[in-house]
C-alpha cells in the first residue's frame, strides 16, 4: 500500500462499507437473477473475463480501449493506503494476493472474519 500505516478505525470502515456494497448486491440477486453477471477481478487478469462477458450478451469488449484512459489521479495513491501504482491501471498480475506483502496474519484473519461470508457468498473465496 501507499501512504501511512493503516489504523483500525480504518481497517474497520473498510471492512463495514464492503459488507454493506457488497450485501445489496447479493439482496439483489433475486431481481437480477440472469441479469448480473459477476466478474472476479483474477478472471480479469487472466483474460477470462471477456468471454463470460461475451456470453453474458454486451458483445465484444476491447480491454485494451476500456483501459486506454483512466479518470483516477495518480497522485491520490501517495496519501491513501487503499490505493497503489497499479490503481486504474490494467488489471496485471503484480496485484493478485499482494495483500499478502502488508497485511499480518492477525490482520488478514480479522478481514476475512468481517468480510469472509459475504465473500463466500460472492464467491471469491
Amino acid at each position: 500500500m501507499g501512504g501511512q500505516p493503516l489504523k483500525k478505525h480504518q481497517l474497520n470502515e473498510f471492512c463495514n462499507q464492503y459488507v454493506q456494497m457488497y450485501s445489496v448486491i447479493l439482496d439483489a440477486v433475486p431481481q437480477l437473477g440472469a441479469r448480473m453477471l459477476p466478474i472476479d477481478y483474477r478472471d480479469i487478469v487472466y483474460g477470462q473475463a471477456a468471454g463470460k462477458l461475451a456470453q453474458f450478451g454486451p458483445g465484444p469488449i476491447d480491454a485494451n480501449k476500456t483501459w486506454s484512459r483512466t479518470h483516477v489521479d495518480p497522485a491520490s495513491a501517495v496519501n491513501n493506503p487503499w490505493e497503489t501504482r497499479l490503481h486504474g491501471k490494467l488489471p496485471v498480475t503484480d496485484s493478485l494476493e499482494r495483500y499478502r506483502e502488508i497485511l499480518i496474519p492477525v490482520i488478514e484473519q480479522y478481514i476475512l472474519g468481517v468480510c469472509g461470508p459475504v465473500a463466500e457468498r460472492l464467491g471469491v473465496l
